[in-house]
């Protein structure tokens, strides 16, 4: 087991353990107490303060293991983070457009058809950086997106080209996305922002939302996390009309 995993072992499970193992070692104590009454009874005392050692020997493992502060290789968790832009949300931004199949009777052979996607993604991205920039192709359009994974924050931009659109109208038709977002963990803001790199003045939706501590250490985390991602960029691109999308030149 390597440090790593000793530090990202979730809280809920040291608590249950530490709880077990103090159990274990009050139920020795009062087997200790019991039989000291009867001096008779040396080697049944004997055992009991073996399982009080044991318990002791446990609790002090735990102490050790749970409550010290161990060394975390940082490479490791940057390959990780980079792995997690790079290939985990590209891969999972294939479900935004893809070819659905047709229906089919089920049966005990039936199997699934791989994702015919129809998403082009372009990305910007340098290594060791916890940021990266998208440009996401689908529905007709071109969708930049600024994504920031810092171990335990995540913070998603979109970058809106709302000529078309009061603020008004704007809000509304995104009012699902923001709702849903929020149902996930995100907080959100709407802002317009002056993109010295990209040129102009955009309006952007923000969302922020804290990861937990296991995040870069937990594939299930990290599935979760994409595919939630990508679930609301599908549906933010289909809300907004076409002309609304950046182009590629943007």
């Amino acid at each position: 087991m390597t440090h790593e995993h000793l530090l990202f072992i979730p809280r809920k499970a040291k608590i249950a353990i530490t709880v077990i193992a103090l159990c274990v070692f009050c139920a020795s104590v009062l087997v200790v107490l019991l039989f000291l009454r009867d001096i008779d009874k040396n080697g049944a005392v004997s055992t009991a303060l073996t399982l009080a050692q044991t318990a002791v020997a446990g609790l002090s493992v735990i102490a050790i293991i749970f409550y010290t502060k161990f060394t975390v290789d940082i490479s490791d968790l940057k390959r990780r983070n980079s792995q997690f832009l790079t290939a985990e949300l590209p891969t999972a931004m294939e479900i935004i457009e893809y070819q659905e199949p047709d229906f089919v009777e089920i049966d005990g052979d039936y199997q699934a058809p791989p994702v015919s996607s129809k998403v082009v993604v372009k990305i910007r991205h340098s290594r060791d950086t916890h940021y990266c920039n998208y440009i996401i192709e689908a529905y007709g359009t071109a969708q930049r997106v600024y994504v920031q994974v810092n171990v335990k924050r995540m913070v998603v931009s979109y970058f809106l080209d709302c000529a078309s659109l009061d603020d008004e109208e704007m809000k509304s038709r995104l009012s699902y996305v923001v709702s849903a977002a929020e149902t996930a963990g995100y907080r959100y803001e709407y802002s317009r922002v002056h993109d010295s790199a990209e040129g102009g003045v955009s309006i952007q939706l923000r969302l922020f939302r804290d990861l937990s501590d296991e995040f870069l250490v937990s594939p299930a985390e990290r599935l979760f996390v994409a595919n939630d991602f990508a679930s609301m960029t599908r549906s933010l691109i289909r809300a907004l009309p076409k002309t609304t999308a950046l182009s590629q030149g943007a």
